[in-house]
């Protein structure tokens, strides 16, 4: 350690106990004595708090035998541990990088802190705790003394004199969470001070130690994804974001964006239509589904192994992308805009029966057919279809019809309304690829795009074929059946589609 080895910690001390409390049933003989009504929260270097601290990991074996497995813990996974070892050496992208892009000169502006800013939760053993390990013997034992306010010091054991340090026994720290965290200090060589934040129990009983584990780990909601998605604008201002296709954080943060502007641009179909914060009940496909539905499609790989048509928007490891982030928007928003014109103007039948069916307001600005909420087109898996469909086709047809030579020449850099507009309207003006797009949506406005729960889907074949379409194999389904439907239609469209399937199916090598 850089420092000289402390005697005492300071600690802040934290009163947490409410009256209604004192008649939670307690038990000594069951594990579960009278829990402390404070806890303690300190900066302890890493090193010695690994070195104090032990783990009681589950097993089977105590259970086999007829007694009680009393850990509280999962096995440890070294590979997590080395993991977060890489993040603390040099942060996030760089410590998921392999090893060879970890030394190549390039990658080093990757760089970046590797805090570990939430706490460890521990236990600090009373003299007479025993576990399947020991008693934590006198000369060992950690303790805390009050002083005046909300102040406290925890004590070290007096047979520590320097690390690296093994008690007679038992640890005298027992980790209720953070254990990973915590062993990852094995695999670090520390030339400089790295301290850990730590809240501390004392005496805490075993029962209350699970208790305490299931709710930090177990009991919360996972993160919404769509929310966390939503925070990606607040990352770009950091350059590694814009370094390609090196991590897939790259290319969702590419994907938010298009979302973004999918959702803010005012001559959008999907203007204002995207749960861009993921709120429960809104009938409208989340922000996540979007960036996970472009980040598989358009905003894939170009290349690589297993990839037989990759990203439109996609590059290889050493190349910039085709077009810049304003040139993909315009892309991307002229595509839904040729959908939504000719699912409007279309009277198939599918497209009839959710419009005479609806109970939904007026569609003046809108139309159930494309925005309802009986339309495949207004969920996951149909944005997700239509996304592999754009891509496949025109990854196909790019060359043909002009749009790989299309280019706005904008400078790269934060996409704005007036950019956006200014890119479709130079798109527009490039005749092969807008009329390409019309062809394209009437074709896929003739697809039946009902949900399975729609009106008027009498057959029961039908019903259960679009029944295929749920969960996360119907992506490959529908993706297939929109690329048969196509294929059957007339002329180009029908000959880029076989072409397509081709690709994917293996038969087409370049």
């Amino acid at each position: 350690m850089a420092s000289p080895l402390p005697k005492t910690i300071p600690a802040l001390k934290v009163l947490q106990w409410r009256n209604s409390w004192d008649a939670v049933e307690t038990d000594a003989t069951a594990d579960r004595r009278p829990p402390p009504h404070q806890f303690y929260v300190m900066s302890v270097p890493a090193q010695l708090l690994r070195a104090l601290s032990g783990v009681e990991r589950r097993s089977v074996e105590e259970r086999l035998k007829g007694g009680r497995d009393k850990g509280i813990q999962r096995t440890l996974d070294e590979d997590r541990s080395k993991e977060i070892a890489s993040f603390v050496e040099s942060g996030y992208p760089w410590s998921t990088l392999s090893a060879q892009k970890r030394n190549a000169p390039e990658y080093q502006d990757l760089k970046m802190p590797g805090w570990l800013p939430t706490a460890i939760v521990i236990n600090v053993k009373l003299p007479e705790d025993a576990r399947p390990s020991g008693k934590v013997q006198a000369q060992d034992l950690v303790s805390f003394r009050e002083l005046d306010g909300v102040f406290a010091e925890m004590h070290l054991p007096g047979s520590m004199e320097s690390l690296p340090w093994d008690p007679a026994d038992s640890h005298p720290i027992e980790v209720i969470d953070g254990q990973h965290r915590l062993w990852a200090f094995d695999d670090l060589v520390l030339d400089d001070e790295f301290s850990l934040p730590v809240v501390a129990f004392l005496g805490l009983d075993l029962a209350w130690q699970a208790y305490l584990f299931y709710v930090i780990n177990i009991k919360p909601k996972k993160i919404n994804t769509s929310l966390a998605y939503d925070l990606y604008p607040l990352l770009r201002e950091q350059d590694w974001l814009e370094r390609g296709e090196i991590h897939i954080i790259y290319r969702e943060a590419r994907a938010q964006e298009l979302t973004e502007a999918l959702w803010s641009f005012p001559g959008s179909p999907w203007y204002q239509r995207i749960n861009m914060l993921g709120e429960a009940g809104a009938a409208q496909v989340r922000q996540a589904s979007w960036v996970r539905n472009l980040t598989a499609t358009l905003v894939r790989r170009r290349s690589g192994p297993n990839v037989r048509i990759g990203g439109l928007f996609g590059t290889p490891d050493t190349a910039e992308s085709q077009w810049n982030r304003t040139d993909q928007a315009a892309i991307l928003i002229s595509f839904w805009s040729s959908i939504q014109a000719q699912v409007k103007a279309s009277d198939a039948p599918w497209a009839s029966a959710l419009r005479e069916e609806t109970t939904e307001a007026a569609f003046s600005d809108t139309d159930p057919a494309f925005t309802g909420r009986k339309t495949l087109l207004n969920t996951d898996q149909g944005v997700r279809g239509l996304l592999h469909i754009m891509n496949d086709v025109l990854m196909v047809s790019k060359e043909r019809i002009g749009l790989s030579e299309w280019q706005t020449g904008l400078p790269n850099d934060r996409m704005t309304p007036e950019a956006i507009a200014h890119a479709i309207e130079s798109l527009g003006k490039k005749s092969t690829v807008e009329e390409y797009l019309v062809l394209l949506a009437t074709s896929l406005a003739g697809f039946d795009w009902r949900t399975s729960d729609a009106p008027g889907l009498e057959d029961d074949h039908v019903k259960t074929k679009k029944q295929t379409y749920r969960g996360s194999g119907g992506y490959k389904s529908l993706r297939q059946d929109l690329l048969d439907w196509l294929s059957q239609q007339d002329g180009i469209i029908g000959d880029d589609a076989e072409e397509a399937t081709r690709r994917l199916s293996g038969e087409y090598s370049e």
